[in-house]
């Protein structure tokens, strides 16, 4: 679908609705407030997020080939089959080895960074391309950016590095690792929860008032570390301040004011099932009511620390966790497990992507404004291979993406197989000035016709 091009000028006015309501909601997008201007400004905005599974996938289940008949799926995409119109298979792209100082953890931390991982206790990263995006156009929302995930990371150190590796796909700076909220009702206060920013805004009026009698006492130095201090106090003062607006004065508005869901309990335990899903639904609700445009969910983590995390909740799937199972040694019992926790995951991603569609925004969707970049860090979890990355970009980008094909980029030149291609084609799409990041060596052109 496109917007079409209507010319007729509404007799009613959003001024005067709100006035009217006391100004204490924000309205939906409504197609008729569209018609009076054609500034770009009233169209939905473009969303980016990333979904990444660990541990790689049962290769001779992991397929999409295009027919005469659109793209055909294998078993363990099948969930997906209804989606076809919506999906972009890529097949050939991959990580750099070269960048690599083990088989696990640096193509966990370098999937959206494409940054060499340094040895040592000290985290050493960079900055990953969801921040980047979020910090180049996340201006507008309450979160730049949202990082969710399904474990809560673990401290300290694993065989001499940082455990937060195998916890996070999400670097702020090359120091500073962005550790994802993995509990349901903690997400969805710090998204939704106004009447807990109420008391924080109090307590930063608080802060910056005291500031002012401080700074008069501080050397050099020290007012140098204060003033950083106060600039980070100031973007969250800003923040809630964006949380709180009871309106915008024009542009494109929410299609949802409240949240069309209950808070999570704080204390009901929750299977990994229940959570994962939930987790899901709140990271779409968050692009729904304009809360963040960019976000990245990680299904679990990478490597050994993943055995905390079992999917013997599926038929015919043990409890060794997916690690263990991913080192299959190609015993078929072992790979029918293998594939099966592959598709769960791609059936959690079907139904995101399904609800994402039901969402009119106009004359298109959620889905239709959105890039959606699905998959995992590494091709076959025996092997830890980077090459050749399962991966899916779902979404049409604002109509900038066109799917429904199949991507095959294998044999060529390793510089234009870069991962890192396809983040900077996927970030110029969001409005970032940017021709290069990490290591990409080019924009992957080929998401248009």
């Amino acid at each position: 679908m496109t917007h079409r091009n209507l010319k007729y000028s509404p007799a009613i006015s959003r001024r005067n609705i709100l006035k009217g309501m006391g100004a204490s909601l924000v309205l939906p997008w409504m197609e008729s407030f569209s018609h009076a201007t054609s500034q770009p400004s009233l169209l939905p905005p473009r969303r980016f997020g990333v979904f990444l599974f660990a541990n790689g996938v049962s290769e001779q289940d992991w397929w999409m080939k295009e027919s005469a008949d659109g793209l055909q799926f294998s078993k363990s995409l099948q969930p997906l089959a209804p989606l076809r119109d919506n999906l972009l298979a890529i097949d050939g792209l991959q990580l750099d080895s070269k960048f690599s100082t083990g088989v696990h953890y640096p193509y966990f931390s370098n999937f959206l960074s494409g940054a060499k991982l340094e040895k040592g206790t000290i985290p050493a990263a960079a900055e990953t391309i969801d921040h980047l995006i979020g910090r180049m156009n996340g201006q507008q929302t309450f979160l730049p950016s949202l990082h969710l995930g399904s474990v809560a990371p673990r401290s300290g150190t694993t065989l001499g590095r940082p455990t937060i590796y195998n916890y996070t796909i999400s670097w702020k700076t090359k120091n500073v690792p962005i550790v994802p909220e993995s509990a349901p009702r903690a997400a969805f206060d710090r998204l939704f929860d106004v009447t807990g920013r109420l008391g924080d805004r109090s307590v930063l009026d608080a802060v910056l008032d005291l500031s002012k009698d401080v700074d008069r006492k501080l050397n050099a130095f020290d007012r140098a570390k204060l003033d950083q201090y106060m600039t980070s106090i100031r973007e969250l003062e800003t923040r809630i301040d964006r949380s709180l607006e009871v309106k915008r004065e024009g542009g494109w508005i929410p299609t949802l004011l409240e949240p069309d869901m209950a808070a999570p309990s704080r204390d009901q335990a929750m299977t990994l099932k229940e959570q994962m899903r939930l987790m899901l639904d709140i990271n779409l609700l968050a692009l729904q009511m304009d809360k963040t445009r960019v976000s990245s969910f990680l299904f679990e983590p990478d490597g050994s620390a993943s055995h905390i995390l079992s999917f013997g909740f599926l038929d015919g799937v043990s409890n060794k966790g997916m690690h263990s199972i991913s080192h299959h040694g190609k015993k078929p019992h072992v790979l029918a497990e293998y594939q099966k926790v592959n598709q769960y995951h791609v059936e959690l991603f079907a139904e995101f992507l399904e609800k994402a569609r039901a969402i009119p925004e106009g004359e298109t969707t959620l889905l239709d404004n959105s890039m959606f970049l699905f998959g995992s860090n590494m091709r076959d979890g025996d092997k830890h291979n980077p090459y050749d990355l399962p991966l899916i970009v779902a979404g049409k980008g604002g109509g900038s993406i066109d799917p429904g094909r199949r991507l095959d980029f294998s044999g060529r030149p390793d510089e234009e197989r870069l991962l890192c291609n396809l983040h900077v084609a996927m970030a110029q799409r969001m409005g970032c000035g940017i021709d290069t990041f990490g290591n990409s060596a080019m924009p992957l052109k080929q998401l248009q016709v």
